[in-house]
């Protein structure tokens, strides 16, 4: 068991301490729930936030989103409310709900991205994806073609291992927000994770389509997703099959890789 608690706290996502902090001991008697699922509870918040709003800033969504991600069954009011006073989620003056001591808890893959962009949590004043604030408004404006990097081809075989490894977890959150299945709809996810992580669309571009077809839930998700991913790049002025032809995804992903 012991051996089991240092994996658990030496795993990506789990800030050393985290599991033993007064926090999550406060979260555990604030839900009444055994600390399995308050670890659980954090874990699928902060995977939701890299992949969803990746500089840790949540008031894009509601309460009600962000426990319907992480399948909360409760009052979802009551988890928001617990999280902030718990310490987890932090608000700031112009309204914003933020992940506490984000850059602690962020993925690798996340942090050097971070790195790349010379974006610091907390810091920096332009966010490195797709948050937006209470409104729904864009904290930065919707990415036009000329904000995109337009090739003729995108091959993930020339991906290094950071790019590899954000796009499989994008691959993962599309697959479980839009509710495809891995292995029947294994091509359209990892060619979207794919080009988003080349710059070829936006994530904001994929998220619009993701949200679209989980308010609609249609009977036929892949092709809805399909559709309004089609809608999206016409948007910005590009061919979403066009894209499709001439993508590689990794192929240590495209594979079959987990």
């Amino acid at each position: 068991m012991r051996l089991l608690w240092e994996r658990m706290r030496a795993s990506e996502g789990m800030k050393p301490g985290a599991l033993d902090h007064i926090k999550m001991h406060k979260l555990m008697a604030r839900l009444s729930i055994p600390r399995y699922q308050a670890v659980g509870i954090m874990e699928s918040l902060w995977h939701f936030a890299a992949g969803h709003c990746d500089d840790g800033n949540l008031s894009r969504y509601q309460a009600g989103d962000v426990a319907a991600w992480i399948q909360y069954a409760d009052d979802a009011e009551e988890l928001w409310t617990a999280l902030s006073e718990c310490g987890w989620l932090e608000a700031h003056d112009d309204g914003s709900v933020w992940i506490h001591d984000w850059a602690d808890h962020a993925p690798h893959w996340l942090r050097d991205r971070w790195r790349k962009r010379g974006f610091v949590p907390g810091v920096s004043t332009e966010p490195p994806g797709n948050s937006r604030n209470l409104r729904g408004d864009s904290c930065a404006p919707l990415p036009s073609p000329c904000d995109l990097v337009l090739v003729d081809k995108v091959d993930g075989a020339k991906f290094g291992q950071d790019e590899i490894e954000e796009t499989r977890h994008r691959a993962k959150a599309i697959c479980g927000d839009v509710g495809l299945r891995v292995e029947e709809d294994r091509d359209l996810i990892l060619k979207v994770a794919t080009l988003i992580v080349a710059r070829s669309i936006s994530e904001d571009m994929a998220q619009q389509a993701v949200g679209a077809t989980v308010r609609a839930n249609p009977k036929n998700r892949r092709s809805y997703f399909h559709k309004c991913m089609s809608n999206q790049c016409k948007q910005h002025g590009l061919k979403f099959n066009q894209l499709l032809k001439v993508c590689i995804p990794p192929p240590s992903l495209n594979g079959g890789g987990k």
